[in-house]
């Protein structure tokens, strides 16, 4: 007798247990997780005279974002398989050794897989030193940056079964070619492999405070733009930092980590709707800076604004893609142009060029003609005009520059550089993709003969000519 009670105890705490999830969804299950994902909203059976085929599917899917308990019992699932196992419950996360967390999507960079093309290495290097030209035609510093993935930094505690298989990575072959394409480049690898201590956070994507700090100086001082160093600031050091990898895995049992806070030496004010270092597009005023800096950036540059923004009169940072450079660079008229893009999302440089005006440039006279399936397609994109396809790979190289001449129904004409693109879809991809952009002012009226042209070296090629009606 005595067995069978304990028996029924045992049975009905896991029928209560099994049971928690149910009895307080309305008091323990409305909370956000840490995905920060829109929760959906109660399904109903009949709803509008009509009887709902789906009503079971889409219950389903409602109790599983808000059955009660539902962040605390994530999180301990996470902590024993991470804790105990040594891996992660979420397919975001890498869970290292010693309480480590990486992004996943950092490891093809990490073991050196699916690499770029040097082609398409070659369009984002070339797509930046077009950018650079574009800037320091109007007398202006230019300056571009990528901010290390931390296993690149830092990689002793990612897990034995992540092995490198290759021996190069796209940031890399990218910092070679920047070199030959000379960009002002600030190489954050070499500089933060230089420093005897970690800058990263533990359980965060992102540098700590005091690595941002060592950026930014890094980064102001490649500018020429005279500014703060805090050298000889006092420190604060507080355990309150949760990372951002941290909250994915664990929503409701995050522990925080140290960081060091700086005092602002310049202060700043938000302008504008972005009032926030998450909001995408932000604008800021300082009394004690001077000049003005347009900045592209990522979040990255969270850590970065609060030191930036001060040094200068006027800021604007911006997370959006394509880059509005010509559009912001009239509206801001900056001293300073930055552009910060993270190790892990370098590809996108090659495939979304931004939206300036192609640079005109100089051809000789002596051109070979060539019979090619060179593609052409013209179009409008809000108040620009653009030109864009593929080439024919017979003639190309990895560092093939593109021209188009544009001739009027005057016969003059001008010869703009394209930018090189990467273009992927479901049927195919390719590196030898291009696209042109032109200030509606710049496209002659009436009939347009466009000839596609080719540089490889001192070699011209021309490898296809339209004629069309660009202005519709």
């Amino acid at each position: 007798m005595k067995k069978n009670h304990w028996n029924l105890i045992y049975i009905t705490m896991v029928l209560f247990l099994c049971l928690l999830p149910f009895l307080f969804i309305g008091v323990a299950g409305k909370e956000q997780s840490g995905e920060s994902k829109r929760m959906t909203r109660m399904p109903k059976i009949y709803e509008k005279g009509t009887w709902k085929k789906d009503y079971f599917k889409n219950m389903g899917s409602w109790f599983e974002e808000n059955f009660a308990f539902r962040q605390e019992m994530v999180s301990a699932n996470a902590r024993i398989l991470s804790d105990i196992f040594g891996v992660s419950a979420t397919e975001k996360v890498v869970t290292g050794t010693d309480g480590w967390l990486y992004y996943s999507s950092t490891l093809n960079d990490y073991k050196g897989e699916k690499v770029l093309s040097d082609r398409g290495i070659f369009n984002i290097a070339r797509t930046i030193a077009l950018m650079q030209k574009r800037v320091e035609q109007d007398g202006k510093h230019f300056v571009f940056t990528v901010p290390p993935n931390k296993n690149t930094l830092y990689d002793k505690n990612m897990p034995y079964y992540e092995k490198k298989t290759g021996i190069s990575s796209n940031l890399k072959k990218l910092t070679k070619e920047l070199k030959s394409q000379k960009v002002n480049y600030v190489d954050l690898y070499k500089l933060f492999h230089s420093q005897k201590e970690v800058l990263y956070l533990k359980r965060d994507s992102h540098w700590n405070n005091k690595g941002a700090v060592l950026a930014y100086n890094a980064i102001m001082d490649a500018t020429k733009w005279p500014h703060n160093r805090y050298k000889n600031v006092k420190v604060k050091v507080r355990k309150d930092n949760i990372g951002d990898l941290a909250r994915m895995l664990y929503p409701k049992m995050v522990k925080p980590e140290k960081n060091q806070y700086y005092p602002q030496i310049f202060p700043y004010h938000y302008i504008g709707k972005g009032q926030d270092v998450e909001d995408s597009d932000i604008s800021t005023i300082s009394e004690n800076g001077s000049g003005s800096l347009l900045m592209y950036r990522d979040s990255f540059g969270n850590t970065l604004l609060p030191f930036m923004a001060g040094e200068f009169s006027k800021a604007k940072f911006s997370k959006l893609v394509p880059y509005y450079l010509d559009q912001e660079i009239e509206e801001c008229d900056p001293d300073v142009v930055v552009v910060e893009k993270v190790e892990r999302h370098l590809n996108t440089m090659g495939m979304q060029p931004p939206m300036m005006e192609s640079l005109k440039v100089k051809t000789g006279n002596h051109v070979i003609k060539k019979q090619s399936f060179t593609t052409f397609r013209e179009g409008k994109i809000g108040n620009m005009y653009m030109a864009m396809g593929q080439l024919d790979t017979r003639y190309t190289r990895k560092d093939t520059r593109i021209y188009l001449k544009i001739t009027g129904k005057n016969k003059k004409s001008k010869t703009y550089e394209a930018f090189p693109v990467s273009m992927q879809n479901k049927k195919k991809s390719t590196d030898y993709g291009y696209q042109l952009y032109l200030n509606e002012e710049s496209v002659p009226s009436g009939s347009v003969k466009t000839e596609i042209l080719l540089k490889n070296g001192k070699q011209l090629l021309a490898v296809k000519t339209d004629q069309s009606v660009w202005k519709k």
